[in-house]
């Protein structure tokens, strides 16, 4: 799975090592079930702690990662968004600033 993530990523000139694509596919299921878990029961104490968590996890992978682009002319950051509504991928990246409008333009970590 997470090679698969691997390729999309790298299709869009993000290169990530499986291990960090398998951090995100992962807090990316984790922030899926989270998400429905919200919708199903309702917030918990439990839920929030877990959305932190792997949050947290994403950030660091971003945070530790610039992108090249234009020919290696250009390096910028990795960016995360989290779109809770459970009907698709939570996380969400892209080299640029994602928010509830533009979020589809970057790569699902799924």
């Amino acid at each position: 799975m997470s090679y698969a993530l691997q390729a999309k990523l790298k299709a869009r000139g993000i290169e990530l090592d499986i291990v960090q694509c398998d951090v995100l596919r992962r807090a990316g299921a984790t922030l899926q079930r989270c998400a429905a878990r919200e919708c199903n029961e309702g917030a918990s104490a439990l839920n929030d702690q877990a959305e932190q968590r792997a949050m947290r996890r994403a950030l660091e992978v971003c945070k530790n990662h610039r992108v090249t682009i234009l020919g290696g002319a250009t390096s910028v950051p990795l960016y995360a968004y989290y779109q809770s509504d459970p009907r698709g991928p939570a996380l969400w990246v892209a080299p640029f600033p994602l928010n509830d409008s533009n979020y589809l333009q970057g790569v699902a970590c799924t």
